[in-house]
C-alpha cells in the first residue's frame, strides 16, 4: 500500500510489473494530490482509493481492479481512460473525462456522482443500489450496460448520449441529445430544446417540460413502443415525432406538434392529443380519445382514425400542392372545423355510429360504410358521396358532387 499525502505528487508511473495482476494499493489522502504518470501500465493495481477531501487528479491512463471513492468531499478528475470498476463507498464525485472500461457501483443507494464524457462499458448501480447522479458534459457519451441512476442530467447542448436500458429520471439542463432504448422513470426537458430519441420498447413515466414548453420526443424504433404516463402534463412539448416503422402507443399527450415522419408509423393514442397533427409522409394515427388541434395531411397519403364518441376540435386539411391526399375515418365521432379547406382529402369514411361534420368538407369521396352510420354534415359537402352500406347521411349544407347508393 502506498499512501500519498494531501498536496503531494507522484511524478512518474505507479505500476505492477509482476506476473500477477490486481496487486498493490494506491491511496490518495487529501486535496490537490496527483499521480502524473500512468497507473497500472503493465498490470492493473488491486485498488486506487480516493480517501481525502478536495480535488484529486489522475491525468493519464489508469488500470486497477477498483477505483474507490471513499470520501464524500472527494472530487476526482480522470483525464484519460479508466480501466476497472469505479466504486462509491462515500458520496463523492468522479469526473471521467475519457470514459470507464468497467462498471460503476455504489455500496449505499442514492450515493455517488459521476460526471461523464466517454463510454461506460459496464452497468451502473443496481436494482436496490441506485447511483445518485450521472451528468453528461459536452461531447459523446455512452452507457452500454443497464443503468440504475436516481437522476441523469444533460449539462451541455453539445452532449450527445447513447443509453441502453435505464432506470431513473432524466433531466435536461441544456439542449443536448439522448438516444435511449427504454426508460423506467420520468423525463423533464425543463424548457430546454433537448431531444430524446426512443429506439426501443418504451417509457414508463411522464415526459414533461416543467419550466416552459420545449423539448422533442422522437420515436425511431423498429419494435413496438409504449409510453405509460403522460406527455406534457405541466407544459406541452415542442414536438413529438414518429420516425419509426412499428406501432407506438401513447397516452394523453400535449405538444405544439405531433409529426408523422415515417410511412410505416402507426400511432395509437389512448388519451387526448392536444396540439396539431402533421403528416410529413404517409402513416397512421388512431385518435382514440380525440384531438384538440388541427390535422394536416400536407399532400401525403396518411390515415387519421377517429374513435367512437370522440372529437377533433379543429380542422382536418391538406395544405400540400397535391389534391386528394389523406384519409379520414370517423367511427361515430365529430369534427368541429372544416375538412379539406385548402385542398380536398382523398376519402372521408363514416363507419358505425353517429358522426358529424361541423363545417364545410371537401374530399374526392365521402363513403357511408356501415348500416348503422348516422351522419350529419352541417356545411356543404364537395365531392362524390358513395353508400357502401345502408346508412344515413343528412346533408345540412348540400352536396356539390354525385351521389351513388350502389344498390344499398
Amino acid at each position: 500500500t502506498l499512501n500519498l499525502a494531501a498536496g503531494q505528487l507522484i511524478t512518474g508511473n505507479v505500476d505492477n510489473t509482476g506476473a500477477t495482476a490486481n496487486r498493490g494499493t494506491l491511496v490518495f489522502l487529501g486535496n490537490t494530490s496527483s499521480a502524473t504518470g500512468t497507473i497500472g501500465a503493465t498490470n492493473p493495481l488491486a485498488m486506487v482509493s480516493f480517501n481525502g477531501a478536495g480535488a484529486i487528479n489522475v491525468p493519464n491512463n489508469a488500470r486497477s481492479a477498483v477505483f474507490n471513492v471513499g470520501n464524500a468531499a472527494a472530487n476526482v478528475t480522470a483525464g484519460q481512460l479508466i480501466t476497472g470498476n469505479v466504486k462509491y463507498t462515500a458520496a463523492g464525485t468522479f469526473n471521467a473525462n475519457a470514459g470507464i472500461n468497467g462498471a460503476v457501483i455504489t455500496t449505499t443507494s442514492n450515493t455517488g456522482r459521476l460526471k461523464l464524457v466517454g463510454t461506460v462499458t459496464g452497468g451502473i448501480g443496481g436494482v436496490s443500489l441506485f447511483l445518485q447522479a450521472v451528468e453528461f458534459n459536452a461531447g459523446a457519451s455512452r452507457l452500454i450496460g443497464t443503468a440504475y441512476v436516481q437522476n441523469c442530467t444533460v449539462k451541455s447542448a453539445a452532449a450527445t448520449v447513447q443509453i441502453g436500458q435505464f432506470f431513473g429520471n432524466i433531466n435536461f439542463d441544456a439542449a443536448g441529445t439522448i438516444t435511449i432504448y427504454g426508460i423506467t422513470g420520468n423525463i423533464d426537458f425543463k424548457n430546454n430544446a433537448g431531444l430524446l430519441s426512443l429506439t426501443g420498447t418504451g417509457i414508463s413515466g411522464n415526459v414533461d417540460s416543467t419550466s416552459g414548453s420545449n423539448g422533442t420526443l422522437q420515436f425511431t424504433g423498429t419494435s413496438n413502443a409504449l409510453v405509460v404516463g403522460t406527455i406534457g402534463p405541466t407544459n406541452p412539448l415542442a414536438e413529438v415525432k414518429f420516425s419509426g416503422t412499428t406501432p407506438v402507443a401513447i397516452p394523453t399527450a400535449r405538444a405544439n406538434q405531433f409529426t408523422i415522419e415515417n410511412a410505416g408509423a402507426n400511432v395509437k393514442a389512448s388519451g387526448l392529443l392536444t396540439g396539431n397533427v402533421v403528416y410529413n409522409t404517409s402513416g397512421i394515427v388512431s385518435a382514440n380519445a380525440g384531438i384538440t388541434g388541427n390535422a394536416n395531411f400536407a399532400g401525403n397519403s396518411g390515415t387519421l382514425n377517429l374513435a367512437a364518441g370522440k372529437t377533433i376540435t379543429g380542422t382536418v386539411d391538406n395544405t400540400g400542392t397535391t389534391a386528394n391526399k389523406g384519409t379520414l375515418n370517423i367511427t361515430g365521432g365529430t369534427v368541429t372545423g372544416a375538412v379539406g379547406s385548402t385542398n380536398p382529402l382523398n376519402t372521408v369514411t363514416f363507419n358505425a355510429g353517429t358522426s358529424s361534420l361541423g363545417s364545410t368538407a371537401r374530399a374526392s369521396n365521402f363513403t357511408v360504410n356501415s348500416a348503422t352510420a348516422a351522419v350529419t354534415a352541417t356545411g356543404l359537402l364537395t365531392g362524390a358521396v358513395d353508400f357502401t352500406a345502408s346508412g344515413t347521411l343528412t346533408a345540412g349544407g348540400g352536396i356539390t358532387g354525385n351521389v351513388n347508393f350502389a344498390g344499398k
